[in-house]
């Protein structure tokens, strides 16, 4: 695969998938790169005219003993399901908690529920949704792949807005990170928004740090 990337493949990949955006008269290109090995496609977009205008870090988490969960919030209930029974709810919370996040667009409870059920089909997967007598307030999702454990993954993190500052987010996270060792993951990977620094702290403080040389890069074509 190195050969791969040290080839003019990549470059003539990136001609053929902007051609083909340029006669289909798309609007906004974008491409999406990570990793070292990225380098090839990087050079080839920033010839052709693209700008890096966003960054991904993922962090990970190995040490598990410097995990250190948190209480859950009084009043506030972590229901831990292999399945979410109210996808309207669910949704809601999601699309207000990343409201203005970069190029977050409002997903709808089918769509949503449809991607989940893709994700599940090579994956364990498991929920923690946050409660506050019966309202949903809080969503985070974790999986981990059979045949890859011990690594898991934790993604789309989410509070609504009018209950931050609480500590609903590292109860939801601290869940996740239990299942994910419970299921013994010895490694627990997450994507992160550079520029969104509270989840930064967040996963700092959970022992998390930013793994090298893996970096995902948006470009846009200027």
């Amino acid at each position: 695969m190195p050969e791969f990337f040290k080839s003019k493949l990549p470059g003539e990949l990136i001609d053929g998938i902007l051609n083909l955006g340029l006669k289909q008269n798309i609007p906004e290109l974008y491409f999406q790169t990570s990793g070292e090995l990225s380098a090839p496609f990087n050079e080839k977009l920033e010839i052709l005219g693209f700008k890096p205008i966003h960054y991904y870090f993922f962090m990970c988490l190995d040490d598990f003993n410097l995990y250190n969960p948190p209480d859950i919030p009084q009043g506030i209930n972590i229901r831990n399901q292999e399945e979410i029974e109210d996808y309207n709810s669910v949704v809601s919370v999601v699309n207000k908690a990343f409201e203005g996040s970069f190029l977050w667009k409002e997903v709808k409870p089918r769509k949503w529920k449809k991607m989940l059920e893709t994700l599940k089909k090579n994956r364990v997967m498991e929920y923690a949704i946050a409660y506050e007598k019966d309202k949903v307030i809080g969503f985070c999702n974790s999986y981990f792949s059979p045949n890859q454990v011990p690594i898991g993954v934790i993604n789309t993190l989410g509070v609504l807005p009018s209950h931050h500052h609480r500590g609903i987010g590292s109860a939801l996270f601290a869940s996740r990170v239990e299942f994910l060792r419970y299921k013994g993951c010895k490694t627990i990977n997450l994507p992160v928004d550079a520029k969104n620094e509270k989840a930064l702290k967040l996963y700092e403080k959970f022992g998390f740090y930013q793994k090298k040389n893996l970096t995902e890069i948006t470009y846009q074509l200027i």
